[in-house]
């Protein structure tokens, strides 16, 4: 789902054991590939008539259940005014041409029903769509995944539903990144906190700077004396992070408002690898934006490497526990190499190319 063009519609079926997951990576998608800001949500459990008529076309992402379109297209078309009513909505969306999330959140049951509409009855309206059921794995590898999403932290809490775990964890990442904030300003002089972009920053962005410090510092020995955050001239663009006598420049993508990735990502390379930088490049990412893009990532830093340009792509170990469970030895919180990531996920049986989420 990564692929996918910001244009036009993209519909979305998606099973019940999944539903929390899968609208959140919509979310998020259009978030880095759609307009600048969040998208406009609707949560739609029994929709009818009046419903479709006055939502449907103006959100960015709507998650909404099939059960009374389907069972109202089961009888006589035209029979119901909710076929009606969707039939009309669909084209009407397919013809505005703008960029949202359609979401069709269904019972397992109800799966090739739903798909059977969208893929025959309405096929030339649904230009884009992706078909998501649980693949079939053991508990362990649920939580490993889960976990590798949101930067290795676990949740204390008992619970045995994937959908459940992942939003627990994806709190747990929010507290967790503010608590290594907290000790980063309560160990370091106020003067080596990280300055802000003079370009504006998220939440995010900010913080993992922050996550970035703790890495150079309490992982690799690095004096934070040595340590510089929007560093540069007014010649060029402002280094996220540098390690002065070291020439360790570190560049925190969180990818948000910037279309395509992959031609963000590009840029940024292009433009160190023109000015003949000879240090060590590092790309951190937010966990999920690496591993939806880590087929791209990895092959574009590969052809700059193959370049002359040193560069290597990190997410986040913000509990050190990611590098235990590779190498036996946990860390500070800080960074990952993806590819160590990948090396991780591989020993416990699961290939970068096989999708977590199965598409159907």
């Amino acid at each position: 789902m990564g692929s996918v063009a910001p244009e036009g519609p993209v519909y979305v079926v998606v099973v019940e054991e999944l539903c929390e997951i899968v609208p959140t990576l919509c979310g998020l998608i259009y978030r880095i590939k759609g307009k600048a800001g969040l998208p406009s949500t609707w949560v739609e459990r029994k929709p009818d008539s009046e419903f479709l008529n006055r939502t449907l076309i103006e959100r960015d992402l709507l998650i909404m259940s099939p059960k009374e379109i389907v069972d109202a297209f089961q009888k006589a078309p035209g029979y119901d005014k909710v076929t009606d009513e969707f039939c009309e909505r669909i084209e009407g969306i397919y013809r505005e041409g703008g960029f949202r999330f359609i979401v069709l959140q269904t019972p397992s049951e109800l799966l090739n029903k739903v798909v059977g509409l969208l893929k025959h009855r309405l096929v030339r309206y649904v230009p884009k769509l992706f078909i998501y059921k649980p693949k079939k794995m053991d508990k362990e590898m649920w939580e490993l995944l889960i976990r590798a999403c949101w930067g290795f932290v676990r949740s204390d809490r008992i619970i045995f539903e994937a959908g459940e775990y992942y939003l627990e964890c994806s709190n747990v990442f929010l507290k967790q990144i503010q608590s290594v904030v907290n000790e980063v300003r309560k160990k370091l002089d106020p003067q080596k906190w990280p300055k802000d972009s003079p370009t504006g920053e998220d939440w995010l962005h900010k913080n993992l700077k922050y996550i970035v410090i703790n890495h150079l510092v309490f992982n690799e020995g690095i004096e934070s004396d040595s340590i510089d955050t929007e560093y540069g001239d007014e010649k060029h663009p402002p280094i996220d992070v540098y390690v002065k006598g070291r020439n360790i420049a570190v560049e925190v993508e969180t990818l948000y408002g910037r279309g395509e990735p992959v031609e963000r990502i590009n840029d940024l390379l292009r433009r160190y690898k023109e000015k003949g930088f000879k240090g060590q490049l590092w790309l951190v990412f937010p966990n999920q934006q690496a591993l939806l893009f880590c087929g791209a990532i990895l092959k574009l830093t590969k052809n700059y490497r193959m370049a002359g340009l040193n560069v290597e792509p990190y997410l986040l170990d913000i509990t050190g526990e990611g590098h235990q469970m590779l190498n036996g030895k946990k860390r500070a919180p800080g960074l990952m190499k993806l590819g160590s990531v990948i090396k991780l996920l591989r020993n416990w049986g699961l290939k970068r190319e096989v999708e977590w989420l199965n598409n159907y």
